[in-house]
């Protein structure tokens, strides 16, 4: 039960998009169409499942007995790279390789995982829930782009501003969870 709720927690009220900022430009490119979400869902879980897996190891059998921890970032991010080269040239050998911004969003959430989780079911979870996340929410927005498409609006507005603008609502609607603002200080 308390893996659902991680998964619930990193998906909905602490969306790890909307809330810590990692994927929200690959976010606006997946909300152009739905046919892009569930192949970069999957490429993009398996090289985070990989390289996240790849990393605990590293940090935990190697860096943490050596005591030199603090390199676990950079070290995770080499991890997350070479496993995207990886899984590119073995599944998707005719296509051309992929842009930097599309990386963003697995380094950031294994590197986000590495430091939240405890345990490595723990770190699968909030993996899982980040994947999650950007399923719903690409659906959400392709949604909202059909409809500003739809609408009588502006050339000038159709493109990008009404889709950042739905972006940002929801974000606001997120921390509408986080009710810490309503408690008084404390002297």
């Amino acid at each position: 039960m308390f893996i659902v709720s991680i998964i619930f927690f990193y998906t909905l009220p602490a969306s790890l998009i909307f809330l810590q900022g990692i994927g929200l430009e690959r976010l606006s490119m997946n909300a152009r169409s739905t046919r892009v979400v569930i192949p970069f869902i999957l490429r993009d879980g398996a090289v985070m499942l990989i390289s996240a897996s790849l990393s605990w190891l590293l940090e935990f059998s190697i860096l943490l007995p050596l005591d030199i921890v603090s390199i676990t970032p950079i070290a995770a991010l080499i991890i997350v790279y070479l496993c995207d080269l990886a899984v590119h040239r073995i599944f998707f050998k005719h296509s051309e390789s992929r842009l930097i911004r599309e990386r963003l969003f697995s380094g950031g959430t294994v590197i986000f995982a590495l430091y939240q989780a405890f345990t490595y079911i723990e770190l699968i979870a909030i993996l899982v829930s980040a994947l999650v996340s950007m399923l719903v929410w690409s659906f959400i927005l392709c949604a909202v782009r059909r409809r500003v498409e739809e609408s009588n609006v502006s050339a000038q507005w159709k493109n990008a501003p009404l889709l950042l603008i739905s972006m940002g609502l929801i974000a606001l609607a997120l921390y509408a969870w986080d009710v810490a603002w309503l408690t008084p200080a404390l002297l």
